[in-house]
């Protein structure tokens, strides 16, 4: 955050890896969610392997917990490294594209 008298630059981000990785994973399984519910809806067999995923995620956690048991289901998972882009449908991307471009990013920078 900026306190007065210093510019856009003293700004600390609440956006890092461990931030961009919990959203990536979040936005996975709601993914599940949303296939079990069609699926549900549609009256055909609900994957096994999505309702399992979703039933074994554990609940009440501390932020560094949380952040802590999605880096090991992405390593366990072979998620890969996650990228905004995954998470950000195309219109948040433009807004994003044309934040950056305000800011004076030039090129990917960083994770976001």
């Amino acid at each position: 955050m900026s306190t007065a008298g210093n510019d856009s630059s003293d700004r600390v981000s609440p956006i890092d890896d461990d931030y961009i990785g919990n959203l990536d994973a979040l936005t996975r399984d709601l993914d599940d969610i949303e296939l079990i519910a069609a699926t549900a809806l549609s009256d055909k067999p609900i994957d096994q392997a999505a309702s399992e995923r979703i039933a074994s995620i554990p609940t009440d956690l501390t932020y560094s917990e949380l952040t802590s048991c999605h880096q090991d289901r992405r390593a366990v998972e072979g998620w890969g490294e996650p990228e905004l882009a995954d998470i950000l449908d195309p219109i948040a991307l433009e807004q994003l594209d044309g934040w950056r471009a305000a800011q004076g990013f030039r090129g990917n920078e960083a994770t976001w």
